[in-house]
């Protein structure tokens, strides 16, 4: 199958030097990339940021992007200029706008245009943003939405609300994927992929025992060069988590204040202690002589900015400051609005009473017997291995018990001895993230991996006749998904 190469629509492949792609593909980072030297006389090609670039081989797609950087460099007495190019994959396109909003309990996938989930109301807002910004929408949000579909998104878990300000949608991406035990890409055919870690197996190595399997024993067609090493460094048999932020229990009810002539333009009430979250506020009622009219939140920096001073009937906005910080507070715009019946929103001698649920910090700690006993085989020690978890983790729970199933989910993988390693393959078909397992019996080795990163190179050059182009593909595996402890 032929290789191929264009840039903007055109065919460039004559002026691509083959030897020079380089495609990476990696779970550590978001968005593929490649790399490749582009080789013009008297401008017959020009390359220019922006441009869309795509490779395939024969029919398939080995990478399709937009390119980010590009160096020229003069050769041949000013006859021929190399383009050194990089191209990013469709990611780049994606995070051109933020997603800013408040996202209730749901599905954090479904990949149904008439049942959004989390992700699929979030590609959604970001195609009505842009075309609310043109007459013509914008292609690329257009087809992130327009190409949702079960066979690219799987229905996930139920998170809970999720509150975004100004952040990349891969950032969102990544954070629910990570949250919910899945993983997320956009294919070269512009369509979002959000699928379970487990279930995005690498289907070209055969299967045993009903599991896809690399099998270095006797398997002398998907890889070469391999190796495998184990590392006990890091390892972590007991969790301590300090500082972990806590929801109490009890509400918090901050002093009553009283409107006066010298506080009452954009009120802004600073409050004692941190609330554990946005959702957090129990009520903010507003006393207007024995009249209580309970008020209505919004938040500052969503769904308005902060020096926005207009007044909103009977509403607050509130502003939850970072953790390990006292900037939170409430704000009420100042005088003038005034509700149905005529009433201003503030009026000197109201009283403004606040209850909510405030975080305080605790210390927890977790052990798995299993792999302690695991570790003292290992290691002829007692087999403990403390590790502390600080506040710069910023664990957040809603409740005591909470703590124990996030400590059972950190030591899973920190109590592990690490196993990683890599190998060539010839095969095609290779991407980061696939999960697989190694199986080799002389080493009494049989590991569920994941593929880390994958980095590609043509070893053939272009040629319309050649029955298949060789495509060694390097791939960095381990036995945690994105091959690293926490």
């Amino acid at each position: 199958m032929a290789i191929t190469v264009t840039l903007q629509g055109v065919d460039i492949t004559s002026s691509v030097d083959f030897r020079s792609v380089s495609i990476q593909d990696t779970m550590e980072a978001t968005g593929d990339s490649m790399r490749f030297n582009v080789y013009s006389d008297n401008g017959s090609v020009s390359p220019a940021v922006g441009n869309e670039v795509i490779l395939t081989d024969g029919s398939t797609k080995e990478f399709a992007g937009v390119l980010t950087d590009m160096r020229r460099e003069m050769l041949q007495g000013n006859k021929v200029i190399l383009f050194a190019c990089t191209a990013t994959d469709y990611t780049y396109l994606l995070d051109r706008r933020y997603v800013n909003g408040v996202y209730s309990s749901d599905n954090v996938s479904t990949g149904d245009k008439s049942n959004h989930g989390v992700l699929e109301q979030i590609l959604f807002d970001l195609k009505v943003m842009a075309d609310a910004d043109s007459d013509d929408g914008d292609q690329f949000y257009n087809a992130f939405y327009n190409n949702i579909s079960t066979t690219y998104i799987k229905t996930g878990s139920v998170i809970n609300q999720k509150t975004f300000q100004r952040v990349a949608p891969s950032s969102v991406f990544s954070t629910l994927a990570q949250a919910t035990a899945m993983l997320w890409w956009i294919d070269f055919d512009k369509r979002v992929n959000f699928v379970n870690l487990a279930e995005n197996t690498a289907t070209h190595l055969p299967l045993d025992d009903g599991s896809r399997t690399l099998i270095v024993d006797t398997d002398v067609i998907n890889y070469r060069d391999f190796t495998l090493e184990d590392s006990i460094k890091g390892l972590g048999t007991k969790a301590i988590i300090k500082d972990a932020i806590v929801k109490s229990t009890e509400n918090v009810t901050h002093p009553s204040l009283s409107i006066t002539t010298a506080n009452i333009d954009n009120l802004i009430i600073p409050l004692e202690r941190r609330p554990y979250d946005q959702y957090s506020i129990v009520s903010v009622i507003r006393n207007r002589g024995g009249v209580y009219q309970t008020m209505t939140q919004q938040l500052d920096g969503i769904h308005r900015t902060e020096d926005d001073y207009s007044a909103v009937d009977n509403t607050y906005f509130l502003y939850v400051g970072r953790q390990g910080t006292n900037s939170s507070y409430i704000r009420i715009p100042k005088l003038g609005l005034t509700d149905n019946a005529g009433n201003p929103n503030l009026a000197v001698n109201d009283y403004i009473n606040i209850t909510y649920k405030a975080s305080f910090q605790d210390e927890h700690e977790n052990i798995n017997q299993t792999r302690i006993a695991d570790a003292a085989t290992a290691t002829g020690g007692d087999g403990v291995h403390e590790f502390v978890f600080s506040k710069n983790s910023e664990i957040q729970v809603a409740n005591i018990d909470d703590l124990d199933e996030i400590g059972s989910i950190i030591l899973d993988r920190k109590s592990k001895i690490m196993k990683r390693g890599s190998f060539t393959s010839l095969t095609k078909g290779w991407r980061a993230g696939q999960y697989f397992y190694i199986k080799w019996n002389q080493q009494a080795v049989n590991e569920a991996v994941w593929a880390i990163s994958v980095t590609k190179r043509i070893l053939t050059p272009q040629d319309a006749n050649a029955g298949d182009n060789i495509i060694e593909s390097t791939i960095n595996f381990a036995n945690m998904p994105r091959g690293i402890r926490l």
